[in-house]
C-alpha cells in the first residue's frame, strides 16, 4: 500500500467544500491498494503447502515422479530451483512463512509448542483481513491445530480429523475444501491449504487393506495399518476364544519376523464389569517394558472369558513395517496420490472461473530423508527433524501468478521460507509489514547469494544442530559432540564428503565464526519447550516421540 502524497496547502486560504471532497478523492486513491480493481477482477490468493516434500520428488524438478498437476504450475509460473526452510519441523517452519520470523525469533523450534501472539509481528493474513478478503485455513496435520497459535487473521481455521487420528488425506481434506470455495467464489479470498500426505508411514490411501482379523475361525473386518486408530468390538463366547491377525500381503516373507507394529494395543470394557484375561499366545514380539508390539504374519491372541457371553472392543492402532528397498517408492506413490486430489482442486478453480483470478504459491514445509544418511546408531535415516543436509531441508517452490503475469521462469538464486509472507504481499500490492525478515521474490535481483542459517532442535531432533548454508558451502555444527560437517554444494550435491578440517580458509573461517556466534545467540536465549498432555498424545501417535 503506498503512502498518501504530501499536498503543499496554498497560503491564506481556507478549504472549501469543493476542496474537501478531492481531497478526500485523493487520499482514498493513494491509500488503496495498488492491485486494488472492481470485485469481478480483484485477484485471490491460495498458499499451498506441501508437507513433508522433497523437491527431487516433483516433476518440474527433474525427478520420475508422476505430479503432472503441481508441473502444470510450474510450466506456467516461476520455479525456485534452491528453496530452503530453516527447519526441518512442521509447525515452525509454517510459522517462518505466516509471520516471516526464524524460530528463534518467535521462540518455536518443536512440534507441540504454541507461537504465542503479539502484536507487534501480526501473521500476514491480517492484512488480507484488513483488505476485505474472507480468509480461511484448511489444515491436514494436528500439528497445525488452532491451539498451537498459526490461526491468527483466519475467518475459518478447518482443523478436525476423525475419532483417534490426527491427520486428512488429500481426498479428506478436498471434502472440505472445494465446497467453501464453490461457495465464496463470488467473494475475493485467501486461502491456505495444507497437504501433508507423503508423511510417513507413506500408506497411499488406495493401498489394499492388509490385514485380516478372525475371532474363532471367522473373519470379522479387513483393517488398513495407517496409524489410525481401530475399534474392534468382539462378540465373545463364554470360556476361551480366539483372536487371529492374518497380513498376508507382507513385505516381509519370513512368518516368523515383524511384519507390523502397534504402538497402541488396549481392550475396553463395553458391558458388565467382569475382566477378560489376554493371552498372547503366537506371532507378537515384546521387549521388556515397551508399549508396543510387533506382529508377525500370524498373531493370535487367546481370550478368556470365564463368565457368560459378553461383548468387548479391542483398540489398537498400528503401521506395516515397511523394509528400506520399498520405501523410496512408496514415498513417491505418497506424492503422487496428493498430486492427483491436488488435480481436483484446480478443475474445481476452473470451474468455477476462479483460475485466471487466483495467484497460487506452493512450497514444501521441509523435506524428508529417505536412507541417504546414517542414524545416530548407523542405521539409514527414515524421516525429518533430526539433520540439516540438504534432503531434509530442499523444498519446492512454485509461483503461478493469475491470468499467466509475467513470463514463466525458473530461478537458481537461493530462497527461504521467510520469503513467502514479503513475496504475497508484493504480488497483491499490499505494504509488507516491519518485522519481516524475509524479502519479495518477485524481481529478485539475479545472482543474489544470500545465507541461511538453519537449525533443529530436542526433543524431536536426537541433538540440536545448527548449520550456515551459503552457496556453494553448507556447514553444519553439532554443539553437544562439538562436530563440524562441511559440503560443497556446487561437487558434491549430494553432501557425501565431509571437507571440515581445523585449517580452514576464507571464506569458510568467517561462515564458521557467524555459524558459531549464530549457535550462541540461539542456545542463550532459547526456552526449553514444555508439552502438554494432549500435545504428547498427538505426537506419539504420529511417530514424532516414542
Amino acid at each position: 500500500m503506498r503512502p498518501m502524497a504530501m499536498l503543499e496547502r496554498p497560503s491564506r486560504r481556507c478549504l472549501t467544500w469543493p476542496d474537501f471532497w478531492i481531497l478526500s478523492l485523493l487520499a482514498l486513491v493513494f491509500l488503496a491498494p495498488s492491485c486494488s480493481r472492481d470485485r469481478g477482477q480483484t485477484h485471490n490468493f491460495i498458499l499451498m503447502t506441501l508437507d513433508t516434500q522433497r523437491a527431487d520428488f516433483l516433476g518440474a524438478y527433474a525427478s520420475d515422479t508422476q505430479t503432472p498437476n503441481l508441473d502444470s504450475l510450474a510450466r506456467s509460473g516461476i520455479v525456485y530451483e534452491n528453496c530452503y526452510c530453516l527447519i526441518p519441523t512442521t509447525l515452525p517452519s509454517h510459522a517462518n512463512m505466516l509471520f516471516s520470523e526464524a524460530p528463534h525469533r518467535l521462540q518455536v523450534f518443536n512440534n507441540g509448542q504454541v507461537v504465542l501472539a503479539d502484536d507487534r509481528r501480526p501473521s500476514f493474513v491480517q492484512v488480507f483481513k484488513s483488505q476485505g478478503y474472507t480468509t480461511a485455513a484448511f489444515l491436514s496435520l494436528g500439528v497445525l491445530k488452532k491451539r498451537h497459535g498459526l490461526s491468527e487473521g483466519f475467518d475459518v481455521y478447518q482443523d478436525e480429523f476423525p475419532q483417534g487420528r490426527f491427520y486428512l488425506t488429500a481426498q479428506e481434506l478436498n471434502r472440505n475444501l472445494l465446497p467453501w470455495i464453490e461457495e465464496h467464489q463470488d467473494e475475493p479470498f485467501f486461502l491456505w491449504v495444507h497437504y501433508s500426505d507423503p508423511h510417513e508411514p507413506y500408506y497411499p490411501p488406495d493401498s489394499p487393506k492388509e490385514m485380516k482379523v478372525f475371532l474363532n475361525d471367522t473373519q470379522i473386518a479387513e483393517i488398513s495399518l495407517n496409524k489410525s486408530l481401530n475399534h474392534l468390538e468382539l462378540e465373545l463366547k463364554e470360556g476361551e476364544n480366539r483372536l487371529r491377525f492374518e497380513i498376508p500381503r507382507p513385505y516381509v516373507r519370513d512368518r516368523r519376523k515383524k511384519v507390523a507394529l502397534f504402538d497402541r494395543f488396549s481392550p475396553d470394557k463395553i458391558e458388565k464389569e467382569q475382566d477378560v484375561t489376554l493371552d498372547f499366545r503366537k506371532g507378537w514380539h515384546k521387549q521388556g517394558n515397551q508399549k508396543f508390539y510387533g506382529v508377525s504374519r500370524t498373531a493370535i491372541l487367546d481370550v478368556h472369558n470365564p463368565q457368560g457371553p459378553r461383548k468387548i472392543a479391542l483398540s489398537f492402532r498400528g503401521k506395516i513395517i515397511v523394509p528400506l528397498q520399498h520405501k523410496r517408492g512408496r514415498y513417491q506413490n505418497e506424492v503422487e496420490y496428493m498430486d492427483k486430489h491436488i488435480g481436483d482442486l484446480l478443475q474445481s478453480l476452473q470451474g468455477l472461473g476462479l483460475f485466471d483470478r487466483t495467484h497460487l504459491l506452493v512450497i514444501g514445509d521441509h523435506g524428508e530423508g529417505l536412507g541417504e544418511y546414517p542414524r545416530w546408531d548407523g542405521k539409514p535415516h527414515y524421516g525429518h527433524t533430526h539433520y540439516l543436509q540438504g534432503v531434509y531441508m530442499h523444498v519446492p517452490l512454485i509461483i503461478r501468478p493469475a491470468a499467466l503475469e509475467g513470463d514463466p521462469r525458473r530461478v537458481k538464486d537461493v530462497v527461504t521460507t521467510l520469503d513467502v509472507a514479503p513475496t504475497i504481499m508484493h504480488m497483491m500490492g499490499f505494504r509488507e509489514l516491519r518485522h519481516f525478515q524475509g524479502a519479495s521474490l518477485i524481481d529478485l535481483p539475479p545472482g543474489t547469494n544470500r545465507k541461511v542459517f538453519q537449525q533443529a532442535h530436542r526433543p524431536l531432533a536426537h541433538k540440536d544442530t545448527f548449520a550456515l548454508l551459503h552457496y556453494p558451502w553448507h556447514i553444519i555444527f553439532t554443539p553437544v559432540d562439538k562436530a563440524y560437517e562441511l559440503y560443497d554444494l556446487s561437487r558434491d550435491p549430494g553432501e557425501t564428503q565431509n571437507l571440515y578440517d581445523e585449517s580452514l580458509a576464507e571464506p569458510v573461517r568467517s561462515l564458521k565464526a557467524e555459524l558459531d556466534a549464530f549457535t550462541r545467540k540461539v542456545l542463550n536465549e532459547k526456552i526449553d519447550p514444555q508439552f502438554d498432555k494432549q500435545s504428547q498424545r498427538m505426537l506419539k501417535a504420529l511417530g514424532y516421540i516414542k
